[in-house]
This record gives C-alpha cells, structure tokens and sequence, in this order.
C-alpha cells in the first residue's frame, strides 16, 4: 500500500495548483493596458490596448473602434445599429479632427514645454504646458503625460492628432485642460479617471463579420437618420452653389 503524503504537503501542493490555474495566462492574450477615459469631444471610452492591437468602445454613444496591428486597419462598428465601417486609425482621426471644428481649437503640437513631474489619478506623469498666441482661442494648456504607460506608435499618433498632444510622445495622456482666450474659463478636454495593467484577449479586437457596411463613419456614429439630419443642416447653412446632399 503506497504511503500517503503528509497532510500538510498535501495542503501546501493544493495551493500551489490553484495558483498556477489562476495565474496560467489566457490563451491569445497578450500583456496590455486598460483605461477609462472621458473626452469633451469623443465622449467616455474604456481602452484596451496591447502590442497587438487596441479596442476603444464608447458605450454612451453605442459605437466602438478596433484596431490590429501591424499595419493598424481598423472597424468602426456599433452593436446596437449592426454596422461597420472599415477604416483606419488615422482616417478616423480626421473625422474625429472635424469635431474639434466646433471647439475652435488651434493648438502647435510642436509648441509644449515640458515643466515637470507630477502624479494625477494615482498615475505618474509629465506636465506640459502651452502659452497660444494673442488673439487666439486658447490662452493656455495644461497636458499630463504618463511615464509608464507607452502606447503603440500608431495610436500614440492618433491620440496625439485627436487631442493635440505634445509631438513624438507615445505616452499616455492622462489630463489635459484648456484655458479659453475669451472667457478665462478651464475646460476638461481629456482625462484618464483609471489605468491598471491587463492581460488583453486577441479576441477583443474582432468585429462580427455579418454587421451591415456603413457609408462612411458617421453613420457608424450617428446613425443614418442623424446623419442624414446633419447633412441636410449643412447644405442648408451652407453656399449655394454645393450639391446637395443625396440620402
């Protein structure tokens, strides 16, 4: 009859059997981040992103976008409409550029000055600042860009031209205020509320095949109707001699 192991032998390999369960990485995944960001012009996002692609979904406005390395193709897809769009990350940052139109917003990336070190939300970070010139809309910014957190270059970019960060820094931005030239009044243009590193899924950076194709983004956005509402507002504010819009 074969001896038994101890009891406590016993114990101690029970234990560590469960923790290299719980610890076993996820099959696919890979080490990443995820963040809660809330943007005036965006609006709330929670971000997944790794070295493999990234996953930004906006649940107040029921969209998302997905973007896979190494060439950074990406969908713009929105589970409540089943639409999709093929894009890519810096295409539909010029649609989301477009939204800044409103904002009146003329910022030189090339133009921040590093000041110093400073901690924001619990993250380690940066501060940058911008004096705009007179006249102009923007008196003064404030950005704070983390020390651990790298992006990859293609999203770093997008962020970058879609919140007009400092140039050639991959870093996540954290908080970002805008001081109006006008008004005098601060302005919340970005904010990181929380970042916690993860293991990232590839599966997370799919879209259902079967969705519909959108138009172009907006749709994808808005829905056809608000687009079509939007689009019909602009002819009707704009020149005489543009064509109409066809729905």
């Amino acid at each position: 009859m074969r001896q038994l192991l101890p009891f406590k032998l016993q114990v101690i390999l029970a234990a560590v059997s469960v923790a290299l369960v719980i610890c076993r990485p996820v099959d696919g995944a890979d080490k990443g981040w995820q963040f809660e960001q809330r943007s005036q012009i965006l609006g709330n996002s929670v971000v997944s992103i790794s070295a493999a692609g990234a996953k930004l979904d906006y649940p107040d406005q029921g969209y998302a976008l997905v973007a896979k390395a190494p060439r950074w193709g990406a969908t713009l897809f929105s589970d409540e409409n089943k639409v999709r769009f093929e894009t890519d990350l810096q295409s539909f940052a010029s649609t989301a550029v477009g939204f800044h139109k409103f904002f009146n917003l003329d910022i030189d990336r090339s133009a921040w000055v590093k000041v110093g070190p400073s901690t924001i939300n619990g993250i380690k970070t940066t501060h940058y600042i911008y004096h705009g010139k007179a006249g102009k809309d923007v008196h003064v910014a404030n950005c704070w860009m983390s020390d651990d957190i790298v992006l990859p270059a293609a999203v770093a970019e997008f962020y970058r031209r879609t919140n007009f960060l400092p140039l050639g820094n991959d870093h996540l931005a954290v908080r970002m205020i805008l001081i109006n030239g006008v008004s005098g009044m601060p302005v919340m243009l970005l904010e990181t509320k929380t970042a916690k590193p993860a293991l990232i899924p590839a599966s997370l950076y799919g879209c259902p095949q079967a969705y519909a194709k959108a138009r172009d983004a907006m749709s994808v956005i808005m829905g056809d109707t608000a687009h079509d509402v939007l689009d019909d507002m602009t002819y009707s504010l704009g020149p005489r001699d543009q064509a109409k819009p066809k729905h």
